[in-house]
């Protein structure tokens, strides 16, 4: 390359400098907030956000007392919802952190804790 065409990259005819976007070399994975899925800081805050929200109804729900919660489709949560809000969509690691987090299972599936009930999401900011 000759030093004129190097001193000319990024440049227009005018001699302005042109402004490049970023380029990246993987395909940029979607956020949440990009979604239309608001940002939450906790796991707790997370997971009452996918039992609330009813376009995962199929996947993860609330059970009928509103007291305790159900996965209903391990592979379609793995695929489909973990991915959004959290790092690793591993149901393996999902299970890890509703025990960290103090829920007790009471069924196949099936969690329970005290301070996580639907329509309760004041409650939610207790669990630490």
């Amino acid at each position: 390359m000759s030093r004129d065409f190097d001193e000319n990259i990024g440049q227009s005819s005018a001699g302005a400098a042109v402004e490049h976007p970023p380029v990246s070399l993987y395909a940029k994975k979607q956020m949440p907030h990009e979604l239309g899925i608001p940002i939450h800081k906790s796991f707790p805050d997370k997971l009452y956000a996918i039992l609330s929200d009813p376009k995962w109804q199929h996947i993860i729900s609330f059970k009928e007392d509103g007291r305790s919660w159900q996965v209903r489709d391990k592979q379609l949560l793995e695929q489909e919802v973990l991915p959004h809000y959290f790092r690793s969509s591993k149901y393996f690691s999902f299970t890890r952190k509703v025990v960290i987090w103090g829920f007790r299972r009471s069924g196949k599936a099936t969690y329970y804790h005290e301070l996580f009930c639907r329509d309760r999401r004041d409650l939610v900011v207790q669990m630490t």
